[in-house]
């Protein structure tokens, strides 16, 4: 029976060196597993934050330091991309009208001239302008409006293609609100955007 006995008592402590044999390797794999699978995700957060600030570098283009007074052409660039800006002035006063007053429009005679003139408050004032492509690719028109006429100028259509031979009107409104009073000015500007590379036009 004594002899008996140590020889179960052997098999049991074989037996949890071996569970603990296991255990240790089991942890190392999964402390592998982990490290792994860490430094993958570390990888595609970097490599995602590095695109995400590639792109927004290669398709930033400068905000005015101060608004034209005039309409004034310039040229932008980077690595990837060529930019034609064409920046436009643009002014507008918002009155307040009685009740019983009908609410007008806006007018400006020059046709390039983006100032809307007079508009009431809770009215409109439309510019007009049209674009034609007559280059031989196609290329991105954007419109960007800057100042405190911001938040109500808007665009019948923004960041599209233009392809050659194409033609479009683009509508420009300045949409006063009800409780909007006094001289709204800024700048708006139409930038076209071309690839330096052939390539490239996959992505514009």
């Amino acid at each position: 029976m004594v002899i008996t006995t140590k020889s179960k008592r052997g098999e049991r402590k074989t037996k949890n060196r071996k569970l603990r044999r296991v255990n240790k390797t089991l942890i190392k794999i999964s402390n592998m597993i982990i490290s792994k699978f860490t430094t993958i995700v570390v990888l595609i957060i970097s490599i995602g934050v590095l695109l995400f600030f590639t792109i927004y570098l290669l398709n930033y283009i400068p905000h005015p330091n101060e608004f034209v007074t005039n309409i004034t052409f310039e040229k932008y660039s980077n690595i990837l991309y060529e930019y034609e800006i064409m920046k436009y002035p643009s002014k507008v006063e918002v009155t307040q009208v009685g009740a019983n007053k009908r609410l007008g429009i806006g007018f400006v005679v020059d046709t390039w001239n983006l100032n809307f003139g007079s508009v009431p408050a809770g009215g409109s004032s439309t510019r007009f302008m049209d674009l034609s492509n007559i280059g031989e690719r196609e290329a991105k028109i954007i419109f960007r409006a800057y100042g405190n006429i911001t938040p109500f100028v808007g665009f019948s259509k923004n960041n599209f293609i233009l392809y050659p031979k194409d033609n479009i009107t683009i509508k420009i409104t300045f949409s006063s609100q009800s409780d909007t009073k006094g001289n709204y000015t800024g700048e708006i500007d139409r930038i076209i955007k071309m690839p330096k590379y052939n390539f490239l036009y996959i992505f514009i």
